[in-house]
């Protein structure tokens, strides 16, 4: 009896370690900062397959130079604009579109090669994902469930 309580102790850690936060949508992309790290659900998001934003058209964005603007005071103050992050997925990974409305942070988002080619391809559906989010880079979402 003692050892299945310790077990069953032993994995209910275990499962809340691995738990992820349900976010509404919207929340997401008003202050998508503050998930930084964390690994969030996100429900009836619109995915679009084949059309994603290559490699080349990000990187040609990603290097903007700060503007310089000067005040009446004479003194400058560098305001960097917000760039989109280098989206370049490890090997493994494929970009992906999720529509996320309202969102006017740039994103990049990438899933695994395998789980992308069991999804309905050249088309747009509906879907609950799992997302482990890093603004400064590739957020990878970890798992979709397509809905119908």
């Amino acid at each position: 009896m003692k050892q299945i309580l310790t077990l069953f102790t032993v994995g209910l850690l275990f499962g809340l370690a691995q738990a992820q936060t349900k976010v509404e949508t919207a929340d997401f992309a008003r202050r998508p900062q503050f998930y930084q790290g964390q690994t969030i659900l996100i429900r009836n998001v619109s995915i679009s397959t084949g059309n994603v934003i290559s490699n080349d058209q990000v990187q040609s964005r990603s290097r903007q130079r700060p503007n310089p603007n000067i005040n009446k005071s004479n003194e400058k103050s560098w305001d960097i604009l917000s760039t989109p992050p280098r989206c370049n997925p490890a090997s493994g990974w494929t970009l992906i579109n999720p529509t996320i409305p309202n969102l006017k942070t740039p994103l990049c988002f990438a899933v695994r090669s395998k789980i992308y080619d069991r999804l309905p391809q050249n088309k747009s559906f509906n879907a609950d994902i799992v997302i482990e989010v890093d603004v400064r880079g590739i957020s990878q979402i970890k798992r979709i469930r397509i809905l119908k």
